[in-house]
C-alpha cells in the first residue's frame, strides 16, 4: 500500500458514522431538552420515553380533606406519558408511590408531576403529609 491509502477507508468509515449524527440536511442537531433543573419548579419529570400520542392528564382539587376530579382507579395504557396536575386548599406533597417522584404544592396553586407510566400495577397517588389518597393508576 502506498502512504496515505490507509487512512482514506478510515476516513470514509468515520464520515459514514457521523453522517447521522447532525442529519444530512446541513442544519444543526436539535438542542437537547432542558435539565429537570430547569423546568418548572410546581413540575416533577420523570425520565422515559413515550410516543407522541400516547398522553394522559389527570386534575384533581382537594378541598377541606375531600378530593374530586380524576379519583377512584383510572387506567393508564404502559408507555403512555402521564401528567398529574394537583390543587389543593393547603400546601403538601403530592407523591406517586412505585415511581417514588414527589412534588411540594403550595395552597391554592397547582402542581403537577409528570412521568412515563412504564411499570405496570396498581400505583397509589396521594397528598403526602396529609396521607390523603387522590387516584390509583391502573397501569397495563
Amino acid at each position: 500500500m502506498q502512504p496515505g491509502t490507509r487512512i482514506v477507508p478510515v476516513l470514509v468509515a468515520l464520515a459514514a458514522v457521523t453522517a447521522g449524527c447532525g442529519g444530512s440536511s446541513g442544519t444543526p442537531a436539535a438542542s437537547p431538552l432542558p435539565s429537570p433543573s430547569l423546568a418548572p419548579s410546581a413540575t416533577a419529570v420523570a425520565s422515559g420515553v413515550a410516543s407522541d400520542s400516547a398522553q394522559q392528564t389527570l386534575s384533581l382539587t382537594v378541598a377541606h380533606g375531600k378530593v374530586t376530579g380524576d379519583t377512584g382507579r383510572v387506567k393508564v395504557a404502559l408507555g403512555t406519558r402521564v401528567r398529574i396536575t394537583v390543587t389543593s386548599d393547603v400546601a403538601d406533597e403530592i407523591h406517586v408511590h412505585t415511581y417514588d417522584l414527589t412534588q411540594e404544592i403550595s395552597a391554592n396553586q397547582p402542581g403537577s408531576v409528570e412521568f412515563v407510566a412504564d411499570k405496570p400495577g396498581i400505583i397509589e397517588v396521594e397528598l403526602e403529609h396529609a396521607k390523603l389518597p387522590l387516584t390509583h393508576l391502573a397501569i397495563s
